[in-house]
């Protein structure tokens, strides 16, 4: 068990203990009592002897009286306690200067407010000071309104959105609670203001995969992840290659040096015609087909042919 507790200095003239002989612990326990909790000049025998935090002044008699010991075995205690580099001891006008090793360590929570009664407990009140200003400003915190009006950024951010469900885009935020708005204000937080929220907004409005698929949502734009999403592109409308894309790329298959594609028609005739430069494949409508009312969709195919170079 670890920790501080609070006693009074004057304990031990109680009437339970004022004439009941010290154990060496409660011997111990006095002496860090009797020891100045900070700097101060008293007067002995007629000279002024001026004690450090930490340090006490008392004749061997005085503490043999007041611990029910013998002189000897006050004189072997406190020899035990330097051996333990508990204290150190001096002598200045016939009284024994004691100065208590690692007082600030025993009384660093006293060490600031208390005073010469040891009346104010100056550790808890200070931490009760301190958890109350937090709580305070906490409270504050989270009292704290966002502002949602219209001339606003949060207000006009949210009447973008709209502006865009009623187009059809995506349904509309009615509720512009404080909760959404705390979230909205971190998001623009992140996406340089109101005209990154623009910028995101008419992104998502191009995009055929969001306006088709439902999922689109105010408070799905809300998770940082999500946003961050649109805001690079991961949904924007990707155009599809054409033949004419490939044409002039090497075969991927090999064995060519240079190679073409070409996409033609196939003829009305009953069946595909491929020969050992071609290989067939036989869609099921598109381009390529063709046209007319006599034409056999089932017969059509796309030759794609490579020159062997």
């Amino acid at each position: 068990m670890s920790g501080f507790v609070r006693a009074e200095r004057d304990r031990f003239g109680h009437a339970l203990f004022r004439n009941e002989r010290f154990c060496r612990g409660y011997a111990w326990d006095w002496l860090v009592a009797q020891a100045s909790y900070q700097d101060r000049t008293i007067d002995v025998a007629g000279k002024t002897v001026k004690l450090r935090r930490g340090q006490l002044c008392h004749s061997i008699r005085y503490m043999a009286e007041a611990w029910n010991w013998d002189k000897a075995a006050v004189t072997r205690y406190l020899t035990r306690l330097k051996t333990e580099t508990m204290i150190e001891t001096g002598t200045e006008t016939g009284q024994t200067i004691i100065t208590i090793c690692n007082y600030r360590k025993y009384q660093t929570r006293n060490e600031k407010t208390e005073t010469p009664n040891d009346t104010q407990p100056e550790t808890a009140a200070r931490q009760q000071r301190d958890s109350s200003e937090t709580k305070k400003k906490e409270g504050k915190r989270n009292k704290r309104k966002i502002d949602i009006s219209p001339g606003g950024d949060i207000g006009a951010a949210f009447d973008v959105w709209n502006e865009f469900a009623h187009r059809g885009c995506w349904p509309e935020v009615r509720a512009r609670g404080q909760d959404r708005a705390k979230k909205l204000a971190l998001r623009l937080s992140e996406i340089g203001g109101l005209d990154g929220w623009r910028e995101m907004i008419t992104r998502a409005s191009n995009s055929d995969f969001i306006r088709s698929n439902g999922f689109f949502t105010f408070d799905w734009v809300m998770s940082p992840i999500n946003l961050r999403k649109v805001m690079e592109g991961n949904y924007d409308n990707r155009n599809r290659p054409s033949a004419s894309d490939y044409a002039g790329r090497p075969d991927p298959r090999g064995g060519f040096t240079e190679g073409f594609m070409s996409v033609a028609r196939a003829d009305r005739g009953p069946g595909p015609r491929p020969d050992e430069n071609m290989r067939d494949v036989t869609p099921t409508g598109g381009a390529g087909m063709a046209d007319g009312p006599d034409h056999d969709p089932s017969q059509s195919f796309l030759r794609i042919a490579y020159d062997a170079g």
